[in-house]
């Protein structure tokens, strides 16, 4: 496990975003493997800036977490 990304939705209603999450502070630098709390896994490439993007679902008033390998 080489980082962690945590994100919280305050509003009442989930949403959708793609984010920009830089990753160079890992050590990862030319693909991640990112696995969410309930365990789904998947392998992002790392951009020629150190950053992946991750499309995510957060929950209302909720949050999500997930590990990059």
């Amino acid at each position: 496990e080489k980082g962690l990304l945590m994100l919280f939705n305050p509003l009442n209603e989930s949403i959708t975003r793609t984010i920009k999450v830089p990753v160079y502070y890992t050590g990862l630098h030319q693909q991640v493997k990112v696995s969410d709390q309930s365990g789904k896994q998947e392998v992002l490439k790392v951009t020629r800036d150190y950053c992946i993007e991750l499309k995510t679902v957060i929950p209302a008033k909720g949050y999500k977490s997930y590990i990059l390998e």
